[in-house]
């Protein structure tokens, strides 16, 4: 199925749980986490753009709703952790997750979500409610908060990293109510229905010979499936459970209910894109990019347009935009044998008014020297159609459909 990759480089354990407690205990903190007002202050940090006086949201945005209609009442003096349930702060901390989890700064619940909220005692009501909010934030709409996405060729089916956190805390969901089988087996059921879709999907970008297509296919899929390996994991759910043995590992190993082809493409994005779809710590330094969610970043290494659009856009100051190379520079530096960032650099270029001799000026002596010569100098003149051409055909060359 696989051939080394061939593409020049220029182109580029499970937490115990916490001691007792009941639902009863609206403040103790082992049960609620991160702090309603911290939380808050988190989510307007990294995402400003959501609480602007003019912003609208569509019925498919509740999570984002529900952030709005908090903020305002805590600037009107009525909310604290004392107002909310638990089940009710499981919704809060999933609405700040899914809100955050692709902008450059995450709110960091991630544990909380996906295990320490659920530890027993917990009255089976208030799992069940925290199972059904999991449930809805499956059809939660992602897009504002988002570019990290890929819509397939033929049915239009459209996959993002979200979808991984969907299924890391559908798991916890799932493990924490085992004894409701109607419920753990709805839960299973979607999780299954999920993996298929995104298995049809890459079979899309397959059938159509897109090989960027199957590039940033392979990376969301590997993210997903690598969430549900996990959580599973954390959870300690036994061989025989049925979740584990439907769906563990299904992008490494060949499973009875499961296209291999998922193998296929985590071995794909194995060869070529893991060490591209990095946290990118670096990028958390320009904090003009937190400012709307146009400056969003998508699938690496395709950065160029993305670059581009930062470079031209009204909304940066030249010192900011200066500020986002020099923060490229410095991550390309460091990630040696990544392209991604020598690729948004590129784009940044291209797009800056006045031209790259423009975007010099505004970064440090030293990273604008460090930018104009050498090897990054080589990955940055590269052309962005030599550069996806060359990344098509290595997908194509190793799934062997060229």
């Amino acid at each position: 199925m696989a051939e080394t990759p061939d593409i020049s480089p220029e182109l580029g354990l499970p937490l115990p749980p916490p001691p007792g407690g009941s639902d009863t205990e609206p403040n103790e903190p082992r049960r609620r986490g991160i702090p309603f007002p911290i939380l808050m202050d988190q989510v307007k940090n990294t995402a400003p753009f959501l609480f602007e006086g003019s912003k609208t949201f569509h019925e498919k945005e509740t999570h984002l709703v529900l952030l709005r209609d908090l903020e305002e009442r805590r600037a009107n003096g009525e909310m604290g952790d004392d107002k909310l349930t638990l089940d009710e702060y499981f919704r809060l901390a999933l609405a700040c997750h899914h809100a955050t989890v692709a902008t450059f700064v995450p709110t960091d619940v991630d544990i909380h979500i996906r295990y320490k909220l659920w530890q027993s005692p917990i009255p089976p009501e208030t799992r069940q409610k925290m199972a059904e909010t999991v449930l809805e934030s499956m059809a939660w709409d992602f897009h504002r908060v988002s570019v990290r996405t890929v819509v397939s060729p033929e049915s239009g089916e459209v996959m993002c990293g979200h979808q991984g956190e969907w299924f890391s805390t559908a798991v916890a969901a799932y493990a924490a109510n085992r004894n409701n089988p109607e419920l753990a087996g709805e839960l299973v059921d979607k999780i299954m229905k999920e993996v298929l879709r995104e298995a049809k999907a890459y079979g899309e970008f397959r059938a159509a010979r897109d090989g960027i297509g199957l590039h940033t296919a392979a990376t969301v899929i590997a993210h997903n499936l690598g969430d549900l390996d996990q959580v599973i994991d954390l959870w300690e759910l036994k061989p025989e459970d049925k979740l584990r043995a439907t769906a563990y590992r299904a992008g490494h190993e060949k499973l009875a209910n499961v296209p291999e082809l998922l193998c296929e493409a985590g071995a794909l994005n194995k060869a070529f894109l893991s060490a591209e779809n990095h946290r990118h710590f670096v990028l958390r330094r320009p904090r003009g990019l937190r400012r709307s969610e146009k400056f969003l970043l998508p699938i690496a290494p395709f950065l160029y347009d993305w670059g581009r659009s930062i470079a031209a856009s009204p909304d940066l100051t030249a010192r900011e935009k200066g500020d986002v190379a020099h923060a490229l520079v410095d991550g390309a530096e460091r990630l040696v044998g990544t392209v991604g960032y020598a690729r948004a650099l590129a784009g940044m270029e291209s797009g800056m008014p006045g031209g790259a001799k423009a975007l010099w000026k505004e970064m440090p002596a030293r990273y604008a020297k460090i930018l104009q010569t050498g090897k990054l100098r080589q990955a940055v003149t590269v052309p962005e159609e030599r550069f996806l051409g060359a990344w098509d055909k290595s997908a194509l060359k190793f799934v062997k459909l060229a």
